[in-house]
């Protein structure tokens, strides 16, 4: 039997980080999401009873919550041994796990290569940085065996028989997830949702108890503004983003907001297609200077789906595309080291790549695509031959990942909100935060949206508390539950909050002929820097000196050359603003087919000898 206990609020005062004008709290919970040392976003978390805390890192590619195990440390893996940290998962150090179907071991293969094996368990999960936006009145003090225990004195947010994989091996990665994405259909595959029930994604339990009316999220990581270049200290960042659980929030976006209906996954082998993977078509890709002169690198006709995936910090792109930015960038390929590299300058020169999908517009500058090179054995930084110091430019050929892929860099400038019951997303530009104002994120207030749709004379508040007397030992559940409705701002009616079918102050795209787009792996063979032209390799020495085999900064043109309008064979002229026309490329064998001018950078303002 299930019993509602209802626990209502009154006078709840929000206090912000920035002003206090907002009359209302944040009903919706939500995550504080901080960033690793691999650069990689995470959120705080403890699993079982006793609490042993892990760090699971945010995954909007995939829809399940994984650890790691600890079963083989056996000094760990029992009761009372107080191995609480480190993000392993101890079952026989928790009193409430559970193990299910009999210890089956699952191979879970995803889409952008992640792949782990493991074991079900059912345990208490608990989220332990949640946004403090109702107050600090202890809400649940007293109550115990609830299935949702959302706690602002405490700042946590608790679901017990929550379902999750207890992972054995994994490839490519160190650190569990907490899974985002839809339902994946993959028919005789570990990963297929037939096989589990709602107590295995986290979102459906939120809704099934009544915190979230969809399953349904926005996520924003504006406040991860660390220069990756010049700083000499750790880039982790304790706080730097927010995961907003069933809501929008107006303040942490700029300009148009746009939603599109995700375009499916289509597995070539199994002929299985899924709509649930965060799946976009873009439609245009330009660089734009610091004066605010762009350039298109893409045809009329081109359209490319793209996985967004938080789990990569490299975006990847047509090797086409990947050609074009670097010639912008001025940036050489280096086989031995299998990337391309670029002056470390380009991050301070105010340049930006502008990604197009139909009607919305994301910015991402510059600093966001280049990161610090170093030489594999002396960890000492890399130098191009005239001593500038060299960055990786954080953009790769997709025949690595077989399809299109926008990671991190492109995430962190966006507010991303998702509807997965109707298969939705939506964009917008991140608002960005000051790095020192994001040590007030937890209690940053949700300004703009509260200040347009309160309409309440008070601020109460009402909280769900479902206690649930029945484990459901991995069956699945039809939970009903009632809601009380206090005011405007109540869970079921807040205007900001995103409901089936509906992501709230998103507009449509206007795209009309993209349905018939998919995603699927494209299976082609590597491209070879003995295929680009000398133009664009490199060579490295052993002290890790980068030589481009051409005056990295040549400051004339051959008169054979033609330029464009903006260009000139003056060296005087070399400033920000003046473009580099794309050439075009045979991407089959990689070779430079036709070169239609030659001129001046966009990014860097200067002459190049070609």
């Amino acid at each position: 039997m299930l019993s509602i206990l209802v626990v209502i609020l009154l006078s709840l005062h929000l206090v912000a980080c920035v002003t206090s004008t907002s009359k209302s709290p944040n009903p919706f919970p939500t995550i504080v999401v901080g960033k690793d040392t691999t650069g990689l976003y995470y959120a705080n978390s403890t699993f079982g009873n006793p609490g042993q805390q892990q760090m699971l890192r945010i995954d909007i590619a995939q829809p399940y919550t994984w650890v790691f195990s600890g079963s083989d440390y056996t000094e760990c893996n029992h009761l009372g041994s107080g191995c609480l940290t480190g993000s392993l998962y101890y079952i026989k150090e928790s009193t409430t796990s559970e193990l299910l179907n009999d210890g089956r071991v699952y191979e879970m293969y995803f889409i952008d290569s992640i792949f782990f094996n493991g074991t079900a368990v059912m345990d208490t999960v608990n989220f332990t940085t949640v946004d403090n936006s109702l107050g600090n009145e202890d809400l649940l003090s007293g109550l115990i065996n609830t299935t949702v225990n959302w706690s602002t004195t405490t700042n946590s947010l608790s679901v017990k028989n929550m379902s999750f994989f207890n992972a054995d091996d994994s490839r490519y990665v160190y650190q569990g997830a907490l899974g985002l994405s839809g339902k994946i259909n993959e028919a005789n595959d570990d990963i297929d949702a037939s096989n589990f029930d709602g107590s295995f994604y986290f979102l459906d339990q939120l809704v099934s108890n009544g915190v979230i009316n969809s399953s349904s999220y926005s996520l924003w990581l504006g406040g991860d503004n660390e220069n990756t270049i010049n700083s000499t200290t750790d880039l982790s960042l304790d706080e730097c983003g927010k995961l907003i659980l069933g809501g929008v929030d107006q303040s942490l976006y700029t300009g148009d907001f746009v939603k599109f209906d995700t375009l499916p996954f289509y597995d070539v082998e199994s002929q299985e297609s899924s709509q649930g993977y965060p799946i976009i078509p873009l439609t245009k890709l330009s660089v734009q200077s610091s004066t605010g002169q762009t350039l298109n690198l893409t045809s009329d006709s081109f359209v490319e789906p793209v996985l967004l995936d938080s789990r990569y910090t490299y975006n990847y792109l047509p090797m086409e595309l990947v050609i074009q930015i670097a010639i912008q960038a001025n940036a050489y390929y280096v086989e031995s080291l299998d990337g391309w590299f670029v002056s470390c300058d380009i991050a301070d020169m105010g340049a930006y790549m502008i990604f197009e999908f139909g009607n919305l517009e994301i910015e991402v500058p510059f600093i966001d695509l280049v990161s610090p090179a170093y030489t594999l054995n002396s960890n000492s930084s890399l130098h191009f031959s005239n001593g500038e110091e060299a960055c990786h430019l954080k953009v790769f050929p997709n025949s690595a990942t077989g399809f299109s892929v926008l990671g991190g860099p492109f995430i962190k400038n966006i507010f991303l909100a998702a509807d997965l019951d109707s298969n939705q997303i939506a964009l917008a530009q991140a608002s960005r935060v000051p790095l020192s104002s994001t040590s007030a994120l937890i209690t940053q207030a949700t300004s703009s949206s509260s200040s347009e749709t309160d309409t309440s004379s008070t601020n109460t508040e009402t909280l769900l508390i479902v206690t649930d007397s029945d484990s459901p030992n991995n069956k699945k559940r039809n939970q009903k539950v009632e809601t009380s409705h206090t005011n405007s701002d109540s869970l079921m009616y807040n205007p900001s909050a995103i409901r089936s079918g509906q992501i709230p102050f998103a507009t449509t795209n206007n795209l009309t002929s993209y349905e018939s787009l998919s995603l699927y792996v494209s299976i082609s063979n590597s491209y070879s820097a003995s295929k680009l032209v000398n133009q664009f390799t490199a060579t490295i020495s052993s002290d890790g000196v980068i030589f481009t085999g051409r005056s990295f900064y040549s400051t004339s043109i051959p008169k054979s050359s033609s330029t464009t309008a903006q260009s000139s064979n003056s060296s005087t002229n070399a400033a920000h603003g003046h473009l580099m026309a794309p050439i075009s490329v045979n991407i089959k064998d990689y070779s430079f087919i036709k070169l239609i001018s030659s001129g001046l950078f966009l990014l860097l303002g200067i002459t190049i000898m070609l």
